[in-house]
């Protein structure tokens, strides 16, 4: 990743853009504050931290509108023991990215000008672990079978850039995503002479 960084910025480790620590204080403080007085108080939803981690990303991209921003949601990876917990936590998932995508579309400089990626590592497998959880249902892993190795990739946009309603059978994987983000910002020529793996996910946009 630091051979990569350093390629890219031409051995410049300079951040112009980085936050200082005010703004971080500052928006550390916005967080606080609304999560005292209740996020999305309007839903009577138990909030987990992958939701925390999208009302984050919602503070920033309104305050500082970033040409990337990049979200983990990490709690639907108690799939592995817990099978309730993983289909609660992926409701959780997706109520949290769609309040992601109504703040963006409720943002003037981002409406038009945002493109949303979504997608998991990998998949899970066909078959059921030993694992049973309070409910009697059986977890699942993820060990390398062919349904495994499939997945979604969920690709939303003004409609001038990418394509609306669509749903497509791509031969895509994970690695593309790379290629793909730097086709939409405009440094794919940068990247190609690092020979990465991948392909720019062409089918998804105008």
């Amino acid at each position: 990743a630091m051979e990569l960084r350093s390629q890219l910025l031409g051995g410049s480790f300079d951040q112009p853009h980085a936050l200082n620590k005010a703004s971080w204080l500052d928006l550390l403080h916005d967080f606080g504050k609304a999560y005292h007085h209740g996020i999305w108080r309007e839903d009577s939803v138990q909030i987990n931290d992958d939701m925390l981690n999208i009302f984050a990303s919602c503070l920033i991209l309104e305050r500082y509108a970033p040409e990337l921003l990049v979200v983990n949601m990490q709690d639907s990876d108690i799939g592995h023991s817990n099978f309730t917990s993983y289909c609660n936590n992926m409701h959780k998932a997706d109520y949290a990215l769609g309040k992601l995508w109504s703040a963006i579309q409720e943002n003037d400089r981002l409406r038009d000008d945002t493109v949303l990626i979504v997608l998991p590592e990998f998949g899970r497998n066909a078959g059921h672990n030993s694992v049973i959880d309070a409910y009697g249902r059986y977890a699942v892993d993820h060990t390398g079978d062919d349904v495994s190795k499939q997945s979604f990739c969920l690709i939303a946009g003004p409609p001038h850039i990418v394509h609306q309603g669509q749903t497509a059978q791509m031969d895509g994987e994970v690695i593309d995503v790379l290629p793909t983000i730097a086709h939409l910002l405009g440094f794919e020529d940068k990247i190609q002479p690092l020979n990465l793996p991948g392909k720019v996910l062409y089918e998804a946009f105008v």
